[in-house]
């Protein structure tokens, strides 16, 4: 298979392939974003960006211009200090940072040009936007107030999620075009992966500050932080859940059947089980001990 730098009709579709992506599923843009910075340059890529943007603002896609527009933001920023070879943490707390404050500023200033100031007024919004995702669904009480001061988090998970899936996802999609490969800055194993031991004492103390704000009225605004940190922090140790569970895979040398299998249920109906597995895996080594149960097996 030859590998080829681009040409512009192949930029033409990967370039599609990516604002309808974007459009559709926000973060699955991303690794063909990341392919048009790292194959055709900066200049392709924030061309892109602005023509997207232009776009969207001429047709008035006030929502899809903030965050899908956030999203690309993050992922350009993240690639030019990737290039100037910033340091992987600095790099994602500066990408996430910035995308996250310009599409809080954004989705603020939209909010109150439709005059939604208050508490009141935003569950309001909030209850009559997701009416339609709900709507045929068996009637329950929601606490929609609740929900609005989640949004937060929500938001900056779309960013963490798209970058994750950028950096995972990429060289699928140059595989796909047969473009060039490209040495990378930050060499990751998706198996080995693992989250910084030190933020397992702050995603500890977020469990314990969202139980406490939950039960003591005078901690409640503190326990609305420590609700948005937890919701990220499920977020982050799904990840090393799932290199827990490509591990297991990897080892078993399951075929395509067997991990569409698991991927659908694991994603689809036990997320919640991947993060628990990828938090516990800071005590219990889970992949050390599926190795070990491996070889025990061959022997």
């Amino acid at each position: 298979m030859t590998e080829k730098k681009g040409s512009f009709s192949r930029l033409s579709v990967v370039s599609g392939i990516a604002v309808m992506m974007s459009i559709l599923t926000v973060v699955f843009g991303t690794p063909f974003l990341r392919v048009i910075r790292n194959v055709y340059g900066s200049l392709a890529f924030w061309g892109l960006v602005i023509l997207f943007l232009g776009g969207a603002t001429l047709l008035k896609a006030d929502w899809l211009s903030f965050l899908v527009g956030s999203v690309w933001l993050t992922t350009g920023i993240s690639l030019e200090l990737e290039k100037r070879k910033v340091s992987f943490f600095w790099n994602s707390l500066w990408s996430l940072g910035i995308g996250f404050s310009v599409c809080s500023a954004g989705l603020l200033g939209m909010l109150r040009s439709l005059g939604v100031v208050d508490m009141a007024r935003a569950t309001e919004y909030f209850k009559e936007a997701v009416k339609p995702l709900i709507k045929g669904q068996v009637e329950q009480e929601i606490d929609y107030a609740a929900l609005v001061l989640q949004i937060p988090s929500m938001v900056f998970i779309v960013l963490l999620v798209s970058l994750a899936t950028g950096y995972l996802m990429e060289r699928r999609v140059r595989f796909w075009f047969r473009l060039m490969k490209q040495g990378y800055v930050y060499k990751f194993d998706f198996l080995k992966f693992k989250v910084s031991e030190k933020l397992i004492w702050l995603a500890l103390a977020s469990l314990l500050f969202n139980t406490l704000g939950s039960m003591l009225k005078d901690l409640q605004e503190i326990g609305v932080v420590a609700s948005n940190l937890v919701n990220v922090f499920l977020v982050v140790y799904f990840f090393q859940g799932l290199a827990v569970l490509e591990n297991l895979l990897f080892q078993m040398r399951a075929g395509i059947f067997l991990r569409t299998l698991s991927y659908f249920i694991f994603l689809g109906q036990l997320f919640l089980v991947l993060s628990i597995v990828g938090f516990l895996d800071f005590w219990f080594d889970f992949r050390g001990k599926i190795k070990i149960g491996m070889n025990r097996q061959a022997t």
